[in-house]
């Protein structure tokens, strides 16, 4: 069984795809949602999405931005500001980048500037949880 799954940024839709389960990440954690899942809304969390598409066992893993979820009759929709695919992540350069970001948010007085490099931190720290996923 499956349904189908839409994603759309504020500019385009992301993905358009059939799956058999996605996992979501929520204000008190991860939570999934499966074939026949009851008529539902939810806000989700930034995070990464991760998506088990129909006929194969590959993963499809997003980072996405705060947002929300509605499920009725097997069609899901998730609207959120900014979804990237994550298809491969080079673990060493990424850590660099995060060490790198962190002494620059150090150092950073601007609260602008702050917020534009916690943003940053944060889509490196989605990617390190996505490297652990790509390696299973």
């Amino acid at each position: 069984m499956k349904f189908n799954i839409k994603c759309y940024s504020a500019t385009k839709l992301v993905f358009n795809e059939l799956a058999e389960q996605i996992i979501l990440p929520g204000d008190d954690g991860e939570f999934a949602i499966s074939v026949n899942h009851m008529k539902f809304f939810s806000i989700i969390s930034s995070g990464l999405l991760r998506i088990k598409r129909e006929k194969s066992d590959s993963l499809g893993l997003f980072l996405i931005s705060d947002g929300f979820v509605t499920v009725e009759n097997n069609n899901i929709q998730i609207f959120v500001n900014f979804a990237e695919p994550i298809t491969y992540v080079n673990l060493a350069q990424v850590e660099a980048n995060l060490k790198n970001l962190k002494e620059q948010f150090k150092n950073c007085e601007a609260i602008f500037e702050k917020e534009k490099i916690s943003n940053e931190i944060f889509k490196l720290i989605i990617k390190i949880k996505a490297a652990r996923f790509l390696k299973q």
